[in-house]
């Protein structure tokens, strides 16, 4: 008996290990993109079984192109090359039986998600050159507009003869999440200016052959134009975005770094590190910091790398402000730095036919917050956004040192600030006699109360 209920237990965990899985080259973890074939393998089981049929009950957006759905067995797995689905869709499950064994056996998949390809879409900055003399930059913002994420991304700058560039013509941007997009940059120098056409080609590993061209045409200007100069030295890095939700900067040498956009986050300049990555995120909707009465937007934005010697420029419109019947005075930068909203320095730097602008000087990122109060705001801002005091040094020479930040006339200013060690050494033999001498009255009460205790038995 105990051995027909071990051969029967050993069955069902044998039988157990049989499994479903689906796999599609370059899409994201539980993902299929939708029109793109994917696999699907059962096996695991044990025992003869002589054929498997695929069932697409639980996914009813999947079908098979080229191949039946009943399939005979040799070995131990089967597997369905040619599966596609057709349409976007959740938690969709493929469930395989098999038939010939004893018993028939039948395991389903885990669920996936049916999901959009990446698409890639380039936007290029600028477009055109009047006078193609000397150095200008280009630059580029790709946006994955899929929801798979693009996969090993390359932008590829071409160009004729004439032209030329320290930085590397094919660019690794990485991978792209769906709705994300990334930005980068070249330094063209025209040697010999002429009418010309630069390519920049942008292709990913997982969208096979497609990619994005856009032509920039290099033109020389009139004789009679007038023209002027407006390209940027080797020295810097400089972005034109055009972004919906969020964007990634990546810095490709130390620099300074000047970004410009169309959004309420006009501008941004900061000396960068190689390698950083800055990622930006409009918000449509945060805890509304209780200083301000209405908030125009939330703007997230995300540091991966050392940066310093930060300004922001903010733009609010016009017309948001005259609904409120409120005007630019009114306008407050807030920063949530741990969990506690401060209202930031901010100076008016201008407007245009849309909107005001206003800028702030920071020495970190985080999450911001832009919008009204009741009460018109002074441009004097006492309050700044200084870090905390460093750790104090070890003791050299009887003396240690610390780093600390005040604010002057709106901006952080540092101090060394220096203490005497023996003053330290003094307060703590001070606190451990008062320590020693508390000892010794509570023994000598307990001694005391022991003695009287004595007397009175």
């Amino acid at each position: 008996m105990k051995k027909i209920l071990l051969t029967l237990a050993l069955t069902i965990v044998i039988v157990s290990a049989m499994t479903v899985t689906t796999e599609q080259t370059g899409a994201d973890a539980g993902k299929i993109m939708k029109g793109e074939l994917f696999s699907v393998t059962a096996s695991g089981w044990n025992g003869d079984c002589t054929s498997a049929n695929i069932d697409f009950s639980e996914c009813p957006v999947c079908s098979l192109q080229n191949e039946e759905t009943v399939k005979s067995i040799s070995g131990q797995s089967v597997f369905w090359s040619s599966v596609v689905s057709s349409q976007t869709a959740s938690n969709q499950k493929i469930t395989v039986s098999l038939s010939g064994c004893s018993p028939p056996e039948s395991e389903t998949s885990s669920g996936f998600q049916v999901i959009l390809p990446p698409e890639l879409k380039a936007t290029v900055s600028p477009t055109s050159f009047s006078d193609p003399s000397g150095s200008k930059q280009i630059s580029l913002t790709v946006e994955n507009l899929g929801d798979n994420s693009a996969q090993d991304v390359y932008a590829t700058i071409s160009w004729p003869s004439g032209m030329s560039t320290s930085d590397s013509a094919s660019q690794n941007l990485g991978d792209i999440s769906g709705g994300s997009s990334i930005g980068t940059a070249w330094i063209i120098s025209f040697t010999d200016p002429s009418s010309s056409t630069i390519t920049i080609q942008v292709s990913s590993s997982n969208i096979g052959t497609t990619t994005k061209t856009v032509p920039i045409s290099v033109t020389t200007p009139d004789d009679d134009q007038t023209t002027s100069s407006s390209g940027v030295g080797s020295s810097r890095n400089f972005w034109m975005l055009i972004w919906d939700s969020e964007i990634q900067i990546n810095v490709t040498k130390d620099s300074f770094v000047k970004i410009e956009t169309n959004k309420t986050l006009a501008g941004m300049s900061f000396d960068g590190k190689t390698g950083t990555r800055i990622v930006i995120r409009l918000k449509t909707s945060f805890q509304n910091p209780p200083e301000i009465k209405k908030t125009y937007k939330y703007v997230e934005i995300e540091p991966e790398g050392e940066i310093s010697n930060i300004s922001l420029k903010f733009a609010i419109k016009k017309s948001w402000l005259n609904d409120l019947n409120k005007k630019k005075e009114h306008v407050v930068i807030m920063k949530l730095k741990d969990e506690i909203w401060t209202q930031l320095n901010r100076e008016y730097v201008g407007e245009d036919s849309e909107n005001y602008y206003f800028e702030v000087h920071l020495d970190s990122l985080s999450l911001f917050s832009i919008g009204v109060v009741e009460e018109t705001v002074s441009s004097e801002i006492t309050d700044c956004d200084c870090q905390a005091p460093t750790e104090w040094s070890d003791c050299i020479d009887e003396e240690k040192t610390r780093t600390s930040y005040s604010c002057v006339d709106g901006i952080c200013v540092s101090k060394t600030e220096t203490t005497d060690c023996k003053i330290d050494q003094n307060i703590r033999q001070i606190f451990v006699n008062n320590i020693v001498i508390f000892i010794v009255l509570v023994l000598a009460l307990v001694v005391l109360y022991f003695m009287l205790s004595r007397k009175t038995q």
